[in-house]
């Protein structure tokens, strides 16, 4: 059994919600929008992973579905990047985040 070594971490989180109804005869839209960013920061290596995203839906259909997930040292060097949008996923490695083990390399 091997032991893996503790780890300090700080978590700081926001999320936001809005809704807006509108009613025509017997005809209702209902738009709501969700947002949210969430920072996770390691103490002892100095590297974050922020994680925002937004989520927009009208009349119960998903029009607008994005996250963005950015990895960064500890003096704002980008690592690595991922947009997942509508289904879709985009990884973008940089040289420093394939040596510290993110993406293929």
């Amino acid at each position: 059994m091997s032991e893996t070594g503790k780890r300090t971490v700080r978590v700081q989180s926001e999320y936001s919600s809005g809704s807006n109804q509108r009613s025509k005869g017997k005809k209702t839209k209902v738009k709501t929008t969700n947002k949210g960013r969430e920072t996770v920061s390691d103490v002892d290596t100095g590297e974050t992973v922020n994680k925002k995203y937004t989520v927009k839906t009208k009349n119960g259909k998903t029009k607008k579905d994005k996250t963005v997930t950015t990895i960064r040292q500890g003096d704002g060097k980008l690592l690595a990047k991922q947009v997942d949008n509508k289904g879709r996923s985009r990884l973008r490695v940089t040289r420093q985040g394939k040596v510290k083990g993110y993406g293929k390399g």
